[in-house]
């Protein structure tokens, strides 16, 4: 692994065992189902939220009444700013929203700008400059029926202004479109991202929308609850852009010193959660944030990590090698597991293009740096070695042996004669069972069983295409007829 791929691992393990070490703690919610007298309904939450001790939210449950009184109600109004135009990271990041990884979104996107559809995708910028047309752009959209709705709300403003990002360079403009494509003329994939692209320009220049935020108090036998509304006074830019999710939520129209009606309680008993595993576009933006990779390489950096077995899925998870890898650095060589020192080495490079660093002192340090961490590593390589091989071990179980009267693991071999991959039980030759895998593509054990019939379940990833989630058992129900007798050399 690079200097690079090695601190991105870290970040996806270290996520990984902080869930495995998450504890939950219990907590408890009391909620209410209330109507107004014109039978409008809608619902509130006790003012503290959440109860740590069961008993005190058993006591303002058993508490509450039948009738409620509205003490007061605080309106307010609120811009939600439009998005900033689309640089790289972002671009990854909407387009893991639509079901896209980092690599797929980068790939579509060259392949739409090698057409003339939309600006060279890789690029740091979220300010339009003055050599952009943004009016003339939205003009050349409405030609297109799919858009004519929202070049029209664009252009009907005495003013357009674009929104900005925090990011401005010089190397290239934000990506926006250049052309107008018809639907016909473009694969599914392609039109997503597209559509994605033009809908994220169009809402750069509209207004901020407008939003009335409803907070309700309600007193019930002497226990406060928070009834929480809203809904769109202006929509705006969120008109044109479904990807957004904020949706209104009703409360009705309620004034001080109104009685309420309670038709229904509830005591809800809850737990913490543990932290998301990293998507590809929350990495891709972690390590923006870290200095970790460019906007031209974090893509592949993810996908050199999946193509070499140490994550897989969307989210991210990563294998048993990947987590002894990244435990093996942290004890043996933990500067090289840490953004810190590529964080820096990227810091000396810049300051290369600025004239403040020169390329030899660069160099000296870089060579200084990994040097301190190879003697390390050769001084400890026999400790590294058996601690690494018993983590590739590890990844090799499938799951249990379904055979009869057998406690044996499941793992993946590989035959003598053949060099065919295979898996088989590992209480051979007690026990003789087998099942085939397909030849090609990176197999991932993940330790998860087949809905269907309770095999388990292997990840196939082939590059360029979807992952493969395989239950090894020929005759599941669950299987296209398809699948049943997938030729082993495929």
């Amino acid at each position: 692994m690079g200097r690079v791929q090695t601190p991105t691992l870290t970040l996806i393990v270290d996520r990984e065992l902080e869930i495995k070490s998450f504890i939950p703690t219990p907590y408890w919610v009391v909620s209410v189902k209330l109507k107004t007298e014109s039978g409008e309904e809608f619902e509130a939450t006790h003012k503290k939220k959440r109860f740590l001790k069961k008993e005190d939210a058993q006591g303002v449950f058993i508490k509450l009444g039948d009738r409620g009184t509205v003490l007061g109600i605080n309106e307010s109004i609120r811009d939600i700013k439009p998005p900033t135009p689309f640089n790289t990271t972002a671009l990854i990041i909407s387009g893991s929203s639509i079901g896209f990884t980092a690599s797929k979104t980068i790939n579509i996107a060259e392949n739409l700008y090698m057409n003339g559809y939309i600006s060279y995708p890789r690029t740091d910028n979220t300010v339009y400059p003055s050599s952009i047309d943004v009016k003339e752009i939205a003009r050349m959209l409405g030609s297109s029926g799919e858009y004519s709705r929202m070049s029209e709300a664009v252009l009907a403003q005495k003013k357009i202004v674009a929104s900005r990002g925090k990011r401005r360079s010089t190397d290239h403009p934000p990506i926006h479109p250049t052309a107008v494509a018809q639907k016909a003329s473009l694969s599914s994939d392609e039109w997503k991202l597209y559509d994605l692209i033009i809908r994220r320009f169009i809402c750069t220049l509209l207004p901020a929308a407008k939003i009335k935020i409803i907070i309700a108090t309600i007193d019930i036998n002497g226990e406060p609850f928070i009834a929480n509304g809203s809904n769109f006074i202006e929509q705006n830019w969120i008109k044109f852009y479904p990807y957004y999710k904020r949706r209104d939520v009703f409360i009705p129209q309620l004034k001080e010193g109104q009685i309420i009606t309670v038709t229904g309680k509830e005591l809800l008993d809850k737990k913490t959660k543990p932290p998301v595993r990293y998507t590809q576009g929350m990495l891709v933006e972690k390590m923006e944030e870290l200095g970790l990779g460019t906007k031209a390489t974090r893509h592949t950096i993810i996908q050199n990590l999946i193509l070499r077995g140490y994550v897989s899925g969307n989210p991210l998870q990563p294998s048993e090698k990947a987590i002894a890898v990244v435990k093996m650095l942290k004890k043996h060589a933990e500067k090289i597991s840490s953004p810190d020192m590529t964080s820096e080495l990227e810091m000396y490079m810049d300051g290369i293009v600025r004239g403040d660093e020169t390329k030899e002192d660069v160099v000296d340090r870089s060579r200084k740096m990994l040097s301190e961490v190879m003697t390390v590593l050769q001084n400890e390589k026999d400790e590294i070695s058996q601690e690494i091989k018993k983590a590739i071990r590890e990844d090799l179980v499938v799951g249990k042996c379904p055979g009869e009267n057998c406690n044996g693991d499941l793992i993946v071999r590989t035959a003598r004669k053949t060099k065919k991959r295979f898996i088989g039980c590992n209480a051979y030759p007690e026990c003789r069972t087998t099942f085939s895998l397909p030849q090609r593509g990176l197999l991932v054990t993940i330790r998860e069983e087949c809905k269907h019939c309770g095999y388990p379940i292997v990840k196939i990833i082939y590059k360029g295409r979807k992952p493969w989630d395989l239950c090894i058992n020929p005759d599941c129900p669950g299987k296209d007829e398809k699948y049943k007798n997938y030729n082993n050399n495929k």
